[in-house]
C-alpha cells in the first residue's frame, strides 16, 4: 500500500529533501537507531566502521554508515525515545526503546562513571542488532 502525503503535510526543500531534517530516502538506512539527545549520535556513530553520510538541521542529527557490513543510520529526535517508541508502534514499526539508567532518585546512588555505562550499552546494542 503507498502512502502519499500533499505537499503541504511534508515541506521539502529545493533538493527534495524533507525541510525538518535535510534527509532525502537514500540518506537513510533500513536499520536506524533514535536517540534523543543529538550530542549521542557521534557517540554512536563512532562504533559504526564507517560514516559516509552527515547532516543536521537544528536538533534533528543525522549520521548514516556501516557497521559489519549492514548500512546503518542514527538519528536524535530532540525527545525522550519513549514518545519515539509509541509513535512507532501506532504506525505500524517494529520498535524498540533501550535506556541507561545512570542514577536512582529513590536511594540517592548514582553512576559516577555514566558515560563507560553509556559507551558499553551502545555496544551492546550494536552487536545484537547489527
Amino acid at each position: 500500500m503507498s502512502h502519499f502525503l500533499a505537499a503541504s503535510e511534508l515541506v521539502l526543500n529545493p533538493d527534495s529533501s524533507v525541510y525538518h531534517c535535510n534527509l532525502l530516502p537514500e540518506n537513510l538506512a533500513d536499520t536506524i537507531f533514535l536517540v534523543g539527545d543529538p550530542g549521542r549520535v557521534p557517540m554512536v556513530s563512532s562504533f559504526f566502521d564507517s560514516v559516509d553520510f552527515r547532516t543536521q538541521k537544528r536538533e534533528i542529527v543525522t549520521h548514516t554508515g556501516m557497521k559489519n557490513g549492514k548500512r546503518v543510520s542514527v538519528i536524535s529526535t530532540g525527545m525522550e525515545t519513549s514518545a519515539i517508541y509509541g509513535l512507532s508502534k501506532l504506525m505500524g514499526h517494529r520498535a524498540l526503546t533501550i535506556n541507561c539508567v545512570i542514577a536512582n532518585r529513590f536511594t540517592g546512588q548514582y553512576s559516577q562513571n555514566y558515560q563507560l555505562a553509556v559507551q558499553k550499552l551502545i555496544e551492546q546494542v550494536m552487536e545484537v542488532f547489527v
